[in-house]
């Protein structure tokens, strides 16, 4: 693990400040009547989240006392990853560009290798893996707006094929969201303007070509899509839920909009999102966790005000959650540099305790994406930004699991 032991000056006075504020949040339980708000539980029980019983140095995990062992996979002047996702085997791919091409970095147990795709960094890249693990990209080209593209490997390398191109106006950004259905069909999620307006898509191929649908106009830069068992997509924005059942869309609104939100599905086809609600001063619980069962069940995770700015939720073998978030403790620190000068913190679900720790030694870090594996061990991955300055940011992008 890289030990750190200096901080550029211009942070040591606001995290000294900040140091009282923040030091007793990570662990704290629940606000338990705020959670009963949202659940309708008036029990008297105590989560006691975060009182776990293990060695200094470690922290509750799925098979008992674990502890993060980070990995550091180097660092640019600019944002160069993509989200990563798991194997079935437990190994990790990344999409990360390397001297202006995109590269696949795979993980196992023995170590990082690298592969040269040789396509030209995008302008936006997202990563999915195919039933058979086989990895694909969905990217949008240099100098390009409106083309959109998925690339994969085959016989003869690194192929691309179009999904949307550019006839003189359109637009397609955002992050874009990339998954495969059960049946090895690859459907994606981006942002598109034909000329007025924004619109949230969805694209998958129907085995003759790519079949492009609009779901709703677009009110707010945070969106997730996850498939079902059946293949079906679901998506999740700020204020609603939409799912498709075949032909038709249908949408169920949350009580609150949020600022930040990401979904994932279980094995009985209930969304599972975590949310940053948003309140007049951010003041109490502001990350939950929903399910949807018949209606939305909402339960406060961490009580520290403002928590959740950035969230990731994923699912392990027992369908517990596993929520990775930025702690968002720092006032507007955050909002004046337009970055997250944030503690990263993982809280899981055992039974009715959720358990919460600290991966990153202290803030500023940038969460990119969390995964579990097919051990039920935590992953994230995320930036860290804690060398910047005021003139120039250094992304270093590191890999944290959480290892008996």
């Amino acid at each position: 693990m890289r030990k750190r032991t200096t901080m550029a000056p211009w942070l040591v006075a606001g995290v000294l400040g900040m140091a009282a504020a923040c030091a007793d949040d990570v662990g704290d339980p629940v606000d338990e009547e705020a959670t009963d708000a949202v659940t309708g539980d008036d029990d008297d029980d105590d989560d006691n989240v975060g009182s776990d019983s293990c060695d200094p140095g470690y922290v509750a995990c799925t098979t008992g006392c674990c502890h993060w062992q980070l990995d550091d996979l180097g660092s640019q002047s600019v944002p160069f990853a993509a989200y990563g996702v798991i194997e079935h085997q437990g190994a990790i791919k990344i999409a990360l560009v390397q001297n202006e091409t995109i590269h696949i970095a795979s993980w196992d147990e023995a170590g990082w290798t690298f592969e040269d795709t040789g396509i030209e960094r995008p302008e936006l890249m997202a990563i999915a893996l195919s039933p058979d693990d086989g990895p694909m990209l969905s990217i949008n080209p240099p100098g390009s707006t409106g083309d959109l593209l998925v690339a994969s490997s085959g016989p003869g390398g690194w192929e691309t094929e179009y999904v949307e191109t550019d006839e003189g106006i359109e637009l397609i950004f955002g992050h874009g969201d990339l998954q495969f259905a059960p049946d090895g069909t690859p459907n994606l999620l981006y942002l598109y303007s034909p000329s007025a307006g924004i619109r949230v898509m969805h694209n998958a191929w129907n085995g003759a070509q790519w079949d492009s649908t609009w779901v709703t106009d677009y009110g707010n830069s945070n969106y997730s899509l996850a498939l079902d068992s059946a293949g079906e997509p679901h998506i999740t924005l700020f204020d609603t839920h939409f799912s498709r059942q075949g032909a038709s869309w249908t949408d169920v609104p949350f009580d609150v909009s949020s600022q930040f939100a990401d979904l994932e599905i279980d094995a009985m086809d209930r969304p599972h999102v975590c949310r940053r609600k948003t309140g007049p001063d951010d003041v109490g619980p502001t990350l939950y966790h929903y399910v949807l069962d018949g209606t939305w069940q909402a339960e406060a995770v961490d009580d520290t005000n403002r928590a959740g700015e950035t969230c990731s939720v994923k699912l392990d073998s027992a369908d517990r959650p596993h929520i990775t978030y930025c702690s968002s403790c720092t006032g507007d620190f955050d909002t004046t540099l337009t970055v997250g000068f944030d503690d990263i913190r993982h809280a899981w679900r055992d039974g009715d305790q959720w358990h919460i720790s600290t991966v990153t030694e202290f803030g500023w870090a940038k969460l990119l994406s969390s995964f579990v594996d097919s051990e039920d061990r935590a992953h994230v991955l995320y930036y860290d930004m804690s060398e910047s300055t005021f003139l120039t940011y250094e992304y270093r992008l590191m890999h944290a699991v959480l290892t008996p």
